[in-house]
């Protein structure tokens, strides 16, 4: 059979979750082509590519001035980044970045990430527990105001919980997450003294009626119970505190840094990579083993597939082992225990649109523009549209393929099989995967298969070079072990958190900047889904007049005429869904403009959601 699984441990050292063995020589992409058509732009993989190799060209090691932690600045660095972009290496074409803005490092730039960055699909409101161990947190260090604000206000408040990371990589509470820094040394000739670090951080946000999302406390590094951690509260207890201190506050300024360490692992190995491109693939091996090509479903998601298979593979080939294995701060068979263990917990129910946000603390009907709580959720807002617009689509393309009932679901055979295969332990191991028996149900689940290889993987994915590539807003570990006490970190100054970043590291910090930059090129007009829901309403009209034209004909019996009306008729209804969706995404794109002009963040340009630039499958 073509479609087979790779069995559990054939991968040796590298056990990903279930995926395809061998790809068909059809659907195979290559990774790269001067003359176009390829999975990744030529000159964007290249600039990664060369960093590859044991040495960096001399002309790149120049970018770094020859950092040192002991006397550099964050102004240096900050002035040496804006001018290294105009280097043609670093790429004229380069977009705007977070690195370009003045007011990066502040309360509020980190805390909009976490609603409108490269991962803002965890952020939940807090629980009663989460609370209480901040207030015990607080009651150790006698912050009085504190707690008052957590006693009165326990309902506003959200959090990005990397707690569960020790569990992940099968490490203890208290063990720590490390591994030598392969990019700088081999067991050929190690150096013990190079070493990264990966923290599991706690970061507690308050939102109140006003929408504004302020960082009030984080746990640097969590260890099994809140005593055995260092917790550190911001200095500034509400967004309208005066922002005279931020820039200075070197300790709080290090916790930030930790919280978006954290982030930057559980984005790139769970959010982007497990839960769009490694369930994606799941459910690619699985339709194929259970549907024939012409079943309705198997048609309906075809599209949505395209270099997937080509690029997964080219993910797991090198783009993990060679590059985000390197860069993270645990060695390489706790990452694939955290890539495991990421696939194991994914929720295929749970994870609908609306059930996952309202399961978060963010009501869909509670988020609007220009008003209310939540009024700076810009995915939110955008990724609950499109999730009904396709739903709608989903619903009408079914339906003019005759699947339109309960019954007829019921009793579809392919159906079945593709819930088994899901849900196999011998297939894609996926048990919440649901047994589909009702029209809504299949509605739901192959809108989910739609929704993760398009908005879901373009919100993930496309803003990585705005967020990522300057490396000190989001690096992928620390090159310093973390303090142990409230008391040690109290001490940090400037040089301490710089010493804890990859400056001195040159290839290191290349790597995690040039990777979002060949992750993240424009989506081109073809590959949106607004082109995709256009062309399903041409091939609708296109074939209604085709139908039209057959049923003039002299000659035919009934048998023939009533097959063709009925043709005719799932044809108007394939246009109608098609005009729909295609409507739907441009009143989408009118209300996302919106919804813009109401964040706080006036700096913010939130469009990677927008219908036109949303890819319709994981093309990257």
């Amino acid at each position: 059979m073509l479609f087979t699984y790779q069995k559990p441990g054939d991968d040796g050292v590298r056990p990903y979750p279930p995926h395809l063995k061998v790809i068909p020589s059809e659907l195979k992409t290559k990774t790269f082509d001067f003359f176009g058509g390829a999975i990744f732009d030529t000159s964007r993989f290249l600039s990664v590519a060369s960093l590859l190799g044991k040495m960096i060209p001399e002309r790149l090691l120049e970018f770094f001035h020859d950092y040192k932690p002991g006397d550099s600045t964050f102004r240096q660095i900050e002035q040496d980044y804006r001018s290294g972009r105009n280097d043609g290496f670093l790429g004229k074409d380069r977009v705007q970045t977070i690195g370009t803005r003045e007011d990066w490092f502040y309360d509020h730039v980190f805390a909009q990430q976490a609603f409108t960055g490269t991962n803002p699909t965890t952020i939940r409101k807090a629980s009663p527990a989460q609370i209480d161990m901040f207030k015990v947190a607080a009651k150790a260090q006698n912050n009085t105001q504190v707690l008052k604000t957590l006693d009165a206000e326990h309902d506003s408040f959200y959090a990005l919980d990397c707690s569960y990371f020790r569990e992940a990589v099968g490490l203890g509470p208290e063990d720590s997450m490390q591994c030598t820094d392969e990019l700088y040394t081999s067991a050929d000739d190690p150096d013990p003294t190079l070493q990264l670090f990966l923290p599991a951080a706690i970061t507690l946000f308050h939102l109140g009626k006003e929408g504004r999302l302020h960082p009030v406390a984080i746990v640097i590094d969590f260890k099994g119970s809140i005593e055995k951690s260092v917790t550190i509260f911001n200095k500034r207890l509400t967004f309208r505190s005066p922002q005279d201190t931020e820039a200075n506050d070197w300790p709080w300024r290090y916790a930030k840094t930790c919280a978006q360490v954290s982030d930057w692992v559980r984005h790139e190995l769970t959010i982007h990579l497990n839960n769009t491109h490694l369930v994606e693939e799941a459910i690619i091996v699985a339709a194929n083993r259970a549907f024939s090509p012409q079943h309705a479903v198997f048609r309906l998601l075809r599209p949505h597939w395209s270099k997937t298979l080509s690029l997964n593979a080219s993910a797991r080939a090198a783009l993990v082992p060679e590059i985000i294995e390197k860069l993270v701060g645990v060695p390489a068979p706790q990452v694939y225990k955290f890539i495991n263990h990421a696939y194991k917990n994914f929720h295929f129910t749970e994870l609908y649109v609306p059930t996952d946000l309202k399961s978060r603390g963010f009501d869909p009907a509670e988020i609007k523009p220009l008003e209310g709580k939540f009024h700076n959720y810009g995915y939110g807002y955008n990724v609950n549209l499109m999730w009904e617009a396709i739903r709608r689509f989903v619903a009408g393309r079914l339906a003019s393929q005759g699947i339109d009932n309960d019954e007829v679901v019921a009793s579809d055979k392919q159906i079945r099989a593709w819930c088994d295969e899901m849900q196999s332990p011998e297939g894609a191991r996926m048990p919440s995967f649901p047994t589909i028996t009702t029209l809504a149900g299949l509605i739901d689940a192959v809108t989910m298969c739609i929704h993760i290889a398009s908005p879901q993987h373009t919100a993930v994915n496309y803003l990585q070079e705005y967020y990522q590539s300057f490396v000190v807003n989001k690096p992928p570990a620390l090159c310093m072990p973390l303090p142990q006490t409230l008391a040690a970190l109290a001490r940090y100054t400037e040089h301490d958190l710089i010493a804890a970043l990859p400056i001195s590291r040159p290839k290191s910090w290349l790597l995690a900047s040039h990777v979002p930059h060949l992750l993240s090129p424009h989506v081109v007009s073809h590959d949106s889904l607004l082109t995709f829901a256009l062309t399903y309403r041409e091939f609708g009209e296109q074939h209604g007049k085709e139908y039209q034209s057959m049923l003039v004909q002299d000659g035919l019996s009934a048998e023939e005429t009533s097959a063709l009306r009925l043709k005719k008729q799932r044809a108007g209804i394939l246009k109608n869904a098609a005009e729909r969706f295609y409507s739907d995404l441009n009143e989408m794109s009118c209300k996302s403009v919106e919804f813009e002009k109401g964040f706080d963040d006036r700096q913010l340009v939130y469009k990677v959601l927008q219908p036109s630039d949303t890819a319709s499958s994981i093309i990257i």
